[in-house]
C-alpha cells in the first residue's frame, strides 16, 4: 500500500515550490544583467568630443538617428567639446559601464590628444563596438594661388602657413610632412572649427588648408578654393582629377578622420553584443547609408574591438613617430 506521510509530503511541496521562487529570481536576474530581452530598457546618451555642426558631430547625430529603431530606445547626442576630444573621453571613462554611456570618439583623443598633453585616461579604459565613419582631408589653397599640385610648394618662398585643427592633429601632419619632404619651412595655424579654417584659406589668412572633405567641396565647386590633393585610397568623383597625396608622392601625409561607437572597457560582455547587433543594423540601414555617400564618408576596416585594441594603438605610435620627424613637441 502507498505511504501516505502527511508530514513528509507537505515538506516535498515546500520544497518544491522554494526551487520555483528560486528559479523565477534566477530568470529575473539573468534578464536584468544585460540579455536581449531586458536590455536597452531606457535611453542612452552619446557625447561627443566637438560642438555641434562639425564633421564628428554630424556623423554623431546621423548615426544616433539610425541606432535608435534597432536600439528601441532613443539616444541623446551630448557635446562636450574642448581639448582635442580629451573632455569628452575624459568624461566618458569615468562614466557607468551600463550600455547607456556611449562615447563617439574621434581617434584624435587618442592620438595627438593623449601625445599633446596629460589626459586621465587611455584606450585600454574603453572597448569599441564598432568603427562608424572615416572621412578623407583634401589640401587646398586660394583658386587665384599659382599652386596647383603638392610639388609646387618646393617654390613657396618664406614661410607657408597651413590651418589645423590643434598642434600635432592629422590635419597639421599631413601639410607638415609635405612640406618637410619638400625642404619649406611650414606654421601650422590652430582652428576651433573647419568652416574658420576654410575662411582663412579664402581671406589669405593662412596660404594653405588641411579640411574635411564634406566642409571643403562646396567652397572648391564654388570656386573659392583649388584642391591639390586628398587623403585616403581615392578622391570622390567631383576631384577626380585630383590626386591622393600617395599618387603625389607623400605617402607619410596620408591620414584620415575616423571614428568609433565605444563604452567604458567594463561594460558587460551580454550588452557588448546586443549593442554590437543594434550598430550593425544601424550602420546598414537606408538612412546612415544615404549619410555616407552624401557627407563622403566611409566605414572603416577595422572591426568591432579591434578598433580600439589594435587600430589606435598602431595609429598612436604613427603619430609619435611623425612628431619626431616633424619636431613637434608634446
Amino acid at each position: 500500500m502507498p505511504d501516505h506521510n502527511p508530514k513528509e509530503n507537505t515538506m516535498k511541496k515546500s520544497f518544491l515550490t522554494a526551487s520555483a521562487v528560486l528559479s523565477a529570481s534566477a530568470l529575473v536576474l539573468t534578464g536584468c544583467s544585460g540579455g536581449d530581452d531586458e536590455y536597452p530598457t531606457e535611453s542612452a546618451e552619446m557625447l561627443v568630443g566637438y560642438g555641434a555642426g562639425g564633421a564628428n558631430d554630424t556623423v554623431a547625430r546621423s548615426f544616433a538617428a539610425a541606432l535608435e529603431e534597432p536600439f528601441g530606445q532613443s539616444v541623446l547626442v551630448v557635446n562636450r567639446p574642448g581639448g582635442g576630444g580629451t573632455i569628452a573621453a575624459t568624461e566618458a571613462a569615468a562614466a557607468e559601464a551600463d550600455g547607456y554611456n556611449l562615447f563617439m570618439a574621434p581617434v584624435a583623443a587618442f592620438t595627438s590628444a593623449t601625445l599633446m598633453q596629460d589626459v586621465s585616461y587611455s584606450n585600454e579604459d574603453f572597448r569599441s563596438i564598432a568603427p562608424i565613419a572615416q572621412q578623407g582631408y583634401v589640401v587646398v589653397t586660394r583658386e587665384s594661388s599659382e599652386w596647383n599640385s603638392l610639388a609646387d610648394l618646393e617654390n613657396a618662398q618664406g614661410t607657408v602657413t597651413h590651418s589645423s585643427f590643434g598642434e600635432g592633429h592629422a590635419s597639421h601632419l599631413v601639410a607638415g610632412e609635405v612640406l618637410h619632404k619638400l625642404g619649406v619651412d611650414g606654421q601650422a595655424v590652430p582652428f576651433d572649427s573647419s568652416g574658420e579654417a576654410v575662411q582663412s584659406v579664402i581671406n589669405g589668412d593662412t596660404a594653405l588648408g588641411v579640411i574635411d572633405l564634406a566642409t571643403a567641396l562646396p567652397r572648391i565647386e564654388s570656386g573659392e578654393l583649388k584642391a591639390l590633393a586628398v587623403t585616403g585610397d581615392e578622391p570622390p568623383e567631383q576631384l577626380a582629377d585630383v590626386p591622393t597625396v600617395t599618387d603625389a608622392g607623400f605617402p607619410e601625409a596620408d591620414y584620415l578622420v575616423t571614428q568609433a561607437l565605444v563604452v567604458p572597457a567594463e561594460t558587460p560582455d551580454e550588452v557588448v553584443e546586443v549593442l554590437s547587433q543594434d550598430t550593425e543594423e544601424a550602420v546598414q540601414s537606408d538612412s546612415y547609408q544615404e549619410f555616407l555617400d552624401t557627407s563622403y564618408n566611409t566605414v572603416p576596416e577595422a572591426s568591432g574591438e579591434d578598433w580600439m585594441a589594435e587600430f589606435v594603438p598602431a595609429e598612436r605610435a604613427r603619430y609619435q613617430e611623425a612628431y619626431e620627424r616633424l619636431g613637434i613637441e608634446g
